[in-house]
This record gives C-alpha cells, structure tokens and sequence, in this order.
C-alpha cells in the first residue's frame, strides 16, 4: 500500500509540473500579445496627434475640392476616404492628385491634395476621412 500512494503522489506531482509549465508559456505569450498590442495602440495614438487636415478650395460646380495636410505626418492617398451627402464615394469615381507632385502617392507636410469627383457638388456635405480615424468636413453654406 505505502508504494502505490508514493507512486501515485509522483504521478500527480509530475501532472501538476506538466500542466503548469502549460500554463505558465500560455499565460507568458498572452501577456506578451497584450503588450505589443498596447504598443501600437500607444503608436497609432501618437500618429493620430501628428496628422491635420484642412479645406483650402471647394469648387462646387467641377467636384473638386483642395485638402493641405497642416500636419507633421505624411499620408497616403490610399489613406483616404470621401463621403458625399453620407455616400461613400467609389475610388474609380474619385481622382486625387499631390499638387507640385504628379504621380505621388506620398502627401507630405504642407502638401496639398486636390480631389476631383467629376460632378458638380452644389450644397453637398463632404467628409474626408483616413484610415487612422481623422475626419474633416465641409458644411455647405446658404
């Protein structure tokens, strides 16, 4: 009798080992997982703070409007997105173009981006926005 208790306490004591080395590398990597995590949100955070855009010209009767990045960070044009009266504007059915920088994907600092939609936008709400969440829009007067 004095064997199999020995015997089974080392069987139970080796189980206890094994499942909490289990737990042990599955808690280390979750841990491991939130950190990176915080990381990029504490990156994407400071991102948003370095990015400004502002309306510098709306020509309602061709569609087109000018966006300045005001901001300290460099943007993409993919980065953006255009509502019309809350419509989700199509990328086949807008143009962007860098000012002074044809072919450029890059809006740097103090660049201005002109967006052409290629129909007239008398008395429409237009948002712009990125991909990191900033918004600026336009509130047709009169």
């Amino acid at each position: 009798m004095g064997l199999s208790v020995s015997a089974s306490a080392a069987i139970l004591f080796v189980a206890f080992l094994i499942c909490f080395g289990s737990l042990f590398g599955a808690a280390t990597k979750y841990y491991a997982t939130v950190d990176e995590i915080l990381e990029e949100s504490r990156e994407n955070a400071l991102a948003v703070q370095k990015i400004s855009l502002e309306f510098t010209d709306i020509d309602e009767a061709s569609g087109s409007f000018a966006l300045k990045n005001t901001g300290s960070a460099t943007l993409l044009l993919s980065d953006f997105e255009v509502l019309v009266n809350g419509t989700l504007v199509l990328p086949q059915e807008l143009s962007i173009n860098i000012i002074g920088h044809p072919g450029s994907d890059l809006i740097l600092p103090g660049d201005v981006a002109l967006f052409d939609l290629d129909e007239p936008i008398w008395g429409c709400r237009i948002v712009v926005f990125t991909t990191m969440g900033i918004s600026m829009t336009h509130v047709p007067t009169g």
